[in-house]
């Protein structure tokens, strides 16, 4: 969260221009959590996701569709 409030105070960054990427679901949450206290002025926060949901999300965005199915080695 400090990491993130930096870039957007030094480099002029707006957050919604920011993306943070974690490894769990909990590590995003308590990111975001942080950031809200962090920058409670702000009306646009970062996008905050885990690896795995960010790809699910560019896949829906790129392919216009809002289900997207992801397959694993035990579901081919």
């Amino acid at each position: 969260a400090l990491r993130v409030k930096v870039t957007a105070r030094i480099f002029s960054a707006a957050p919604e221009n920011i993306l943070a990427v974690t490894f769990t679901r909990k590590a995003a949450a308590e990111m975001q959590s942080r950031l809200e206290t962090a920058l409670p002025e702000s009306t646009c926060y970062p996008l905050i996701a885990t690896f795995h949901g960010l790809c699910v999300r560019l896949l829906r965005e790129m392919s216009g569709q809002e289900v997207v199915t992801v397959l694993d080695d035990n579901t081919r």
